[in-house]
């Protein structure tokens, strides 16, 4: 793959949605190396921080009771979030952990809310097909199946 190529329609899609109520931009496709790296070259050329969400939503967890988790998930995204360095978009990675059947929470709606706040560029770790995003697959208790209403999909 050529990434200078993949980072520049990155970047222009980017300024593209810039006038946009929802700027979320989900990348797709490819390795879950290919999304961190184009990630990573995006965090480059910004001289940005990435937010490995999975770390830290964790670490957050861990501090509350099991019954609890599925209710405070939302409030402890926009917390880290919030905690993050608020210039430039918010690059996230490892947001495999939206996922988890306990938690019990649509994770794409987490991802465009977080997006109304200021721009998200996060790597799916699912997968683009026939126009709908998917997270596993049917019968798995992580399946998740969304329509990409409100979500700018960039392929790699």
């Amino acid at each position: 793959m050529n990434w200078s190529v993949a980072l520049e329609r990155l970047q222009s899609l980017m300024a593209d949605t810039a006038q946009l109520q929802s700027k979320l931009i989900l990348l797709v496709g490819g390795t879950p190396a290919e999304r961190s790296a184009l990630l990573g070259a995006l965090q480059r050329s910004l001289n940005a921080t990435p937010l490995h969400l999975g770390v830290l939503l964790a670490s957050a967890l861990t501090e509350l009771p099991q019954r609890e988790r599925h209710l405070q998930v939302g409030n402890l995204l926009r917390e880290i979030a919030q905690s993050h360095p608020p210039t430039g978009p918010l690059l996230m990675n490892g947001v495999e952990l939206l996922f988890d059947a306990s938690l019990k929470v649509n994770a794409l709606d987490l991802l465009k809310r977080q997006s109304l706040a200021r721009p998200v560029v996060a790597a799916w770790p699912g997968e683009w097909r026939n126009g709908r995003l998917t997270y596993a697959v049917l019968g798995n208790p992580e399946y998740q199946d969304h329509a990409a209403d409100g979500v700018i999909v960039f392929e790699i």
